[in-house]
């Protein structure tokens, strides 16, 4: 199998056929300030791991942040307390729109 027919079986954009994660906690942190085509990317993905079962999925979405977790206080705490199980804070409304 190729790098491109594997990317292609397992891409949520592409029907994706391993959703089911019984045992993995899968945490998506976006930023308030992301306004591209990322968190909507994210989203598909989170609403496809919720739909097929998955029982650990988290989604925050962090005041102040943009896109790149490193770059932003508020990120980096965020992927800190999320890696360590603690509840994640600072959270806020995003400013695009969320299913």
């Amino acid at each position: 199998m190729t790098f491109g027919s594997q990317w292609d079986a397992m891409s949520v954009d592409t029907g994706a056929n391993l959703l089911l994660y019984p045992t993995t906690r899968v945490v998506f942190i976006f930023g308030a300030l992301d306004c591209g085509p990322p968190p909507a990317h994210g989203n598909d993905y989170y609403d496809a791991l919720m739909a097929a079962g998955s029982p650990f999925v988290e989604r925050y979405v962090i005041n102040g942040m943009g896109h790149q977790v490193s770059e932003y206080p508020t990120g980096l705490e965020a992927l800190t307390q999320a890696l360590l199980g603690l509840p994640v804070t600072n959270t806020a409304p995003p400013s695009y729109p969320l299913p």
